[in-house]
């Protein structure tokens, strides 16, 4: 599928490269302004047990509705977001909103795991386990309900970097230590 973002990427006109840059940075602050204005959506996919046909849990799929380009993939966004260092507020959105509705559907009586997907920029970060565990203090979400899935990222992007194997593990260490303290 072609990216409704990729038109503005090759200039067939003098200046055109000029206009294409500018549209980016007008996009980039859209973006911004949709982080901030909490205007990004998750969709839910259900992850079904093949034997039992049970749902048993939920993956975290970030979208971006966008006024004029409709709704955006983020395949569609996140090297955008990547350039423009809007990484970070993407995945503590994505972390906050996707704990937010798991303690919102436990407090109805759900009980289902949510995998939610970092960037590679988040899972190679060392502080990775201190924005998880702030962002279960600010719910009410028990951590038990929400698993942290490593991101499919392209390799060039993981620039062979070994913490993202080891970052995962921090954050779900600190979620346990967490949820044994509310227990």
């Amino acid at each position: 599928r072609t990216s409704r973002l990729r038109r503005c990427e090759s200039p067939v006109e003098p200046g055109q490269q000029q206009r294409d840059g500018v549209a980016r940075v007008n996009l980039a602050g859209q973006l911004r302004r949709a982080i901030q204005g909490d205007e990004l959506a998750l969709v839910y996919q259900p992850k079904v047990s093949l034997t039992a046909g049970d749902v048993v849990g939920v993956e975290a799929l970030l979208r971006w509705p966008h006024p004029a380009l409709g709704v955006l993939d983020p395949g569609e966004f996140l090297s955008l977001a990547a350039e423009f260092e809007l990484l970070d507020a993407i995945d503590d959105w994505v972390l906050g909103r996707a704990l937010d509705d798991a303690a919102t559907w436990y407090r109805r009586g759900t009980q289902v795991p949510v995998a939610i997907n970092l960037s590679w920029r988040a899972v190679t970060q060392p502080s990775l386990s201190a924005r998880v565990a702030a962002a279960l203090a600010a719910t009410a979400a028990l951590c038990p309900l929400a698993v942290l899935a490593v991101p499919t990222a392209p390799v060039s992007w993981m620039r062979g970097k070994k913490a993202a194997r080891a970052a995962p593990m921090l954050a779900l260490a600190a979620c346990r230590a967490r949820s044994r303290r509310s227990l």
